[in-house]
């Protein structure tokens, strides 16, 4: 990961210290942990609507 972020400052010819690598770096993982966070929730209450509605009809 840091090896990325060295190439994206070469290319943008800027210097970015250790400090900063590392808070970017735990920003993606965060990011990424929402991201997945959020579609595995509308994944999974998704599924339990189509169930609820499906064994619904058991009920009536």
């Amino acid at each position: 990961m840091q090896d990325l972020i060295s190439q994206v400052e070469d290319l943008a010819g800027i210097e970015i210290d250790h400090t900063t690598s590392m808070v970017m770096i735990f920003g993606i993982i965060f990011l990424t942990a929402v991201v997945v966070h959020i579609f595995l929730h509308w994944v999974v209450l998704r599924t339990f609507e189509k169930r609820a509605i499906a064994s619904s009809r058991l009920w009536l």
